[in-house]
């Protein structure tokens, strides 16, 4: 620009010497050195909403369970989900338009992973559970796993904390990741044990191809731990993550369950629907056979390396186990946690009956507890579940029921005054009211494959407890969203 200026000034002042005046008109303009264009703002459309099921679970070693790296699913996982068919949206599976219109709610059936997706090219649709949700549930019964594992379906995510499982002996659990996007992933792990932070190369650079899963069995990484919490990032693509966790009796196969990710860091995480049954038949046990010695339930805690000073200061914290009637006494542990370790807590005495944890620390924490169950006359004899913190539940949820077995809703409250818990059956349009009294909690059995909404007039927590032929599994209700709105756009 300044080579021009100076080329113009010099040819009107090679014109001015001759006979005629040559005068050059040009637009007025300001020059400013180093100066940059403004920020614009832009208005961008939300993600649409997508959800992935992971399937069956997967068994290790082949047929003969021998063969080294080999994971195949077993058939096949039920999976119950429903689309409001909001105005503008198509629900498709798996690629596959399944139609517009009216709220439908899906049943199906799947060995690999699947994926739900609401199509919204306006973006005028609202995200959440009231748009899409889904779960699956599967009763598996085979000589290398048995037990009822259930999750919700999930939305890719770049970062998520997974707390639950152990790779002692006997026990197995499995990272599972799938890719649904068209880009590959590349994932970093953080795994943290009762051993504490467990540091290895082979933990970051994990590359996760484009619509694949990848299966990692955490005893790779670390032996005979007690205890996992896991960290999983990814940049690239999103990943949807799960822990599948078993355990293994001398040579029975008995307990299986699916570890969804948590919610948030909290100071006060609740846990609702601790239900305690066969505590009497699990001592027993207990005292019998040295591989039954875990069949109690636990509470898990884990407080990030980043809580506390350098040196890292301990984290305090207050647990309560309250029950629902004067019959179940509850408990209390109070204790200290090192930030980077997993520390397991037992749950001693608990009466069989229906309680919920609620918890204090003076730094955000992650929780959940291992519920057991013990049926003499089920061969297995016993299963098990990782029930997570409640999220927070007050403007209006949609979930869905698995469509067998006995299917509770565990609420808990942990403020100060009662809640009022209001569901819907979307199907029937049934009303129940429920109010759950302050620092206390209720459950309530819920029809089988029923869409159902429900909405409290405050803060409560709740879990879906579910219980098929003597074996035990949980389902949380999640309000998984994209976010949009506006954005700033630098041009430079």
């Amino acid at each position: 620009m300044i080579k021009r200026i100076l080329a113009l000034l010099v040819i009107a002042a090679v014109a001015g010497v001759g006979s005629f005046a040559v005068v050059v008109f040009g637009a007025d303009f300001k020059l400013t050195i180093g100066s940059t264009s403004k920020d614009i703002s832009a208005t961008v459309k939300a993600k649409d909403l997508q959800l992935i099921c992971p399937g069956g679970v997967y068994r290790t070693g082949g047929v003969g369970g021998t063969k080294v790296g080999s994971f195949d699913q077993l058939p096949t996982a039920n999976v119950l989900a429903t689309w409001s068919g909001a105005q503008g949206t198509q629900l498709k599976l798996n690629g596959v338009s399944d139609g517009n219109g009216s709220r439908v709610t899906v049943p199906f059936e799947t060995t690999a992973a699947a994926t739900l997706q609401v199509d919204d090219v306006a973006g005028n649709a609202t995200q959440g559970s009231t748009l899409l949700t889904a779960n699956q549930v599967q009763l598996i019964k085979s000589e290398s796993i048995n037990g009822l594992a259930a999750a919700p379906c999930q939305r890719p995510s770049t970062d998520a904390w997974l707390l639950g499982g152990s790779v002692a002996t006997g026990r197995e659990t499995l990272l599972v990741l799938t890719n649904s996007s068209p880009v590959d992933a590349t994932v970093n792990l953080e795994l943290f044990s009762n051993l504490g932070q467990i540091k290895t190369s082979a933990l970051s650079g994990i590359s996760v191809s484009a619509s694949t899963t990848k299966v990692l069995p955490l005893a790779s990484y670390v032996s005979k731990a007690e205890t996992v919490a896991l960290h999983v990032q990814s940049q690239g693509g999103s990943v949807a993550s799960w822990l599948q966790v078993k355990s293994v009796r001398g040579l029975t196969a008995a307990g299986a369950d699916w570890v969804s990710p948590s919610q948030d860091f909290s100071t006060e995480p609740v846990i609702a629907g601790v239900f305690i049954r066969g505590s009497a038949a699990a001592q027993t046990l207990i005292a019998s056979n040295p591989d039954y010695a875990d069949l109690k339930p636990v509470l898990r805690l884990f407080a990030p390396l980043s809580t506390g000073d350098a040196a890292g200061k301990p984290v305090a914290f207050n647990a309560q186990l309250i029950g629902s009637n004067d019959q179940t006494f509850g408990t209390v542990i109070q204790d200290q946690l090192t930030p980077g370790t997993a520390i397991d807590f037992n749950l001693d005495g608990l009466a069989d009956g229906d309680y919920s944890a609620f918890i204090r620390a003076d730094q955000p924490i992650l929780a959940s507890i291992k519920l057991v169950r013990t049926n003499p006359k089920a061969q297995p004899n016993t299963d098990f579940t990782w029930l997570s913190a409640s999220d927070n539940i007050q403007g209006a949820r949609v979930f869905v029921t698995p469509a067998s077995g006995i299917n509770k809703l565990a609420l808990a409250n942990a403020g100060a005054v009662a809640v009022v818990v209001k569901l819907v059956n979307l199907q029937t349009s049934m009303v129940t009211e429920l109010t759950v009294p302050a620092n206390s909690n209720l459950s309530f059995t819920l029809a089988n494959q029923a869409a159902m909404s429900i909405e409290a007039s405050a803060a409560v927590q709740a879990s879906i407890i579910l219980d098929q032929n003597g074996s035990l599994a949980n389902l949380q209700i999640t309000d998984y969203r994209n976010l949009g709105g506006q954005v700033l756009v630098s041009i430079r």
